[in-house]
């Protein structure tokens, strides 16, 4: 075996081959050698030298699309809380579940839920693990899109929502100092010896070996200790996203994410019809939802929506198909939705829950896959292109349901058999496709979207009409009929409440999107660092694989973040705003600050000089 590695790395290294090639000489070798099993490209990273590692990590990266879209998504489980409204009639797991104690709407054998429970839930454990996973796949880490599953965060203890965060930003923090040097070199032998390597990765004994020493180190801590030091460490959070539900998605929850560092809040809406969400026993109605998607814009955050088409309607007979598409198509015709990402899972049924009882009795029959397929197809040609469609099922095991969409991989069986139109964000990222540059230009697309009505009508009148309007509204804790009072730009800015811009980098000889920035003129004023002649920031994103921090990639650092934030900063001075207003990840503060930024409470702002 270890002759099988000393060739194979120095034919790489002295060789260009083609990934033929590069397949033809392992198996040539294997043969060679005789060996029981084809190496994977982890342990042939593994038995590297430290120059070695550096040189050929690029040639050996798998699961590339992992980081195709410029970050390292890292999702961590919490541990098993019950859901404060009880249980939806089609959600599985939960405390004391026919699972076993899982995470609410988990089953256990969803990746990152099995790798939440080796971790005994613990978030620190898991950030080391998956980092430790993406090392060994020869992935860059650098920029961690920290991603939090397992119910709703947002009514957890408050106390352990901010353990979970601070630990899960240590983790990034402790990683950083461990294996990596002053310079943001990488100890590759530091770290095998850390994690025993070259060894079985799925080891029991060893994985509780590495977690005691894990533990051994995690130490007391704050949360603002630790985010502070992400601002400048090697791994950083440049995104959190925290998953909820509309009634626990109001004021009060945006503040306190926004104190934890959450830059995206997915929310779970799951359908557009307040009879629908009677009949599932979701708790919150369509009215929740508009509510807390304006809250949410308002403060800053990115946010994606989570539907779930071929629900039960009367009689627990399932939804019709044009109903269902009629409502999937209002999430962009309704301006108090129109979602920044979306998710979409069609219904299925799992044995211990109340639909599951349903379908035995033969009153409900769920969407299979060419259903699905079809009704996706036909609705993807109405999503627009500001919108992410980020998955199409869940990320639950079929041997795991009783019955629905029978397959995992339903987005290539829709491809494969159906002609699809998209023009979603998704569908446009360049995933490693060639890009005229010379043909790249900015596009600015505008629309409403979570618009204060009454607002937008009194702003035409006089300002004590505005004043009353304001007032009676009684959301905002800083008071309209007080910024009305001292703000004499306040008539004149909220003529544009609840506008949205998605300014683009596009190459229009490809249709492939480099980049983008959402930037709202918020319909409300919610948080003491938004004024009322502020525009917010809520997402800037460059596309291509994920790159070392101060490194030039195929499409990031080559300056196009900076392009699309000037723009941003042309149309808000244009429009009479004099403060742009960030929602940051931690991690990406710096980048902010280089460009004349400064922290501000939970954002990155900038005066405009006018």
């Amino acid at each position: 075996m270890t002759t099988f590695y000393s060739e194979f790395i120095s034919a790489l290294k002295h060789q260009r081959l083609s990934a033929k090639q590069y397949d033809k000489l392992k198996l040539e070798l294997v043969v060679k050698y005789k060996l029981n099993q084809v190496p994977t490209n982890i342990n042939v990273l593994l038995h590297c030298t430290p120059t070695d590692f550096s040189k050929l990590k690029d040639k050996l990266i798998s699961k590339p699309q992992r980081t195709i879209s410029g970050v390292a998504p890292v999702a961590i489980m919490t541990k098993p809380f019950p859901c404060p409204h009880g249980k939806c009639i089609m959600c599985p797991g939960g405390v004391d579940s026919v699972f076993g104690d899982v995470p609410q709407s988990y089953t256990g054998k969803e990746p990152a839920t099995m790798r939440g429970i080796r971790n005994n839930f613990d978030p620190y454990l898991q950030v080391f693990n998956r980092l430790e996973q993406y090392i060994l796949q020869g992935h860059n880490c650098d920029k961690v899109e920290l991603i939090v599953m397992g119910g709703t965060f947002p009514s957890f203890p408050t106390e352990y929502q901010e353990e979970f965060i601070k630990y899960a930003f240590k983790a990034m923090n402790d990683f950083s100092g461990l294996f990596y040097d002053k310079h943001g070199t990488f100890n590759l032998l530091k770290f095998k010896r850390f994690f025993e390597l070259p060894a079985d990765i799925e080891d029991d004994l060893r994985m509780k070996r590495i977690q005691e020493k894990l533990l051994g180190v995690k130490g007391k801590c704050t949360l603002e200790q630790q985010q502070h030091l992400n601002e400048t460490a090697k791994i950083r959070c440049v995104a959190l996203c925290i998953e909820t539900r509309p009634d626990y998605g109001t004021l009060k929850e945006g503040n306190e994410m926004l104190r934890l560092g959450c830059t995206r809040v997915e929310l779970g809406i799951q359908s557009v019809y307040d009879e629908v969400l009677k009949k599932i026993e979701r708790g919150h109605t369509t009215a929740d939802t508009k509510n807390s998607i304006r809250i949410l814009r308002d403060l800053g955050f990115k946010v994606a929506a989570h539907y779930m088409p071929g629900l039960p309607d009367k009689d627990f007979k399932r939804i019709s198909y044009h109903k269902d598409l009629t409502g999937m198509k209002q999430l962009f015709s309704d301006s108090d939705y129109k979602p920044d990402m979306l998710k979409i899972y069609p219904c299925m049924v799992s044995r211990g829950t109340k639909l599951y009882s349903h379908y035995h009795a033969k009153k409900f029959t769920p969407l299979n896959a060419e259903e699905a397929a079809k009704l996706l197809v036909e609705f993807k040609q109405f999503v627009p292109e500001y919108c992410r469609i980020m998955r199409i099922q869940r990320d639950i095991p079929t041997t795991q349901m009783t019955a629905g969409v029978e397959m995992t991989n339903l987005r290539q069986y829709m491809t494969q058999n159906y002609e699809v139109t998209c023009k979603c964000i998704r569908c446009r990222e360049p995933k490693g496709r060639k890009i005229s540059w010379s043909k790249v230009k900015l596009n600015v697309m505008e629309y409403t979207a979570s618009q204060d009505k009454s607002m937008c009508i009194a702003s035409s009148s006089r300002n004590t009409t505005i004043i009353e309007a304001g007032a009676s509204r009684g959301d905002a804790p800083y008071g309209d009929a007080a910024l009305a009072n001292s703000h004499p730009e306040f008539r004149r800015c909220y003529a544009h409440t609840g506008k949205e811009f998605f300014i683009s980098a596009e190459d229009t000889e490809n249709d492939l999107l480099i980049g983008f920035i959402r930037m709202r003129f918020p319909s409300q004023v919610l948080h003491s660092e938004i004024t009322s002649a502020s525009a917010l920031i809520r997402e800037l994103h460059v596309y291509g694989t994920a790159t070392g921090i101060g490194e030039e990639g195929s499409i990031q650092h080559r300056g196009w973040g900076k392009k699309l934030l000037q723009k941003a900063e042309e149309i808000a001075k244009k429009a009479g705003k004099d403060k742009l207003v960030v929602i940051s990840g931690v991690g990406a503060r710096e980048y902010y600050r280089k460009l004349g930024y400064k922290l501000e409470g939970a954002y990155m702002t900038k005066k405009l000089q006018t």
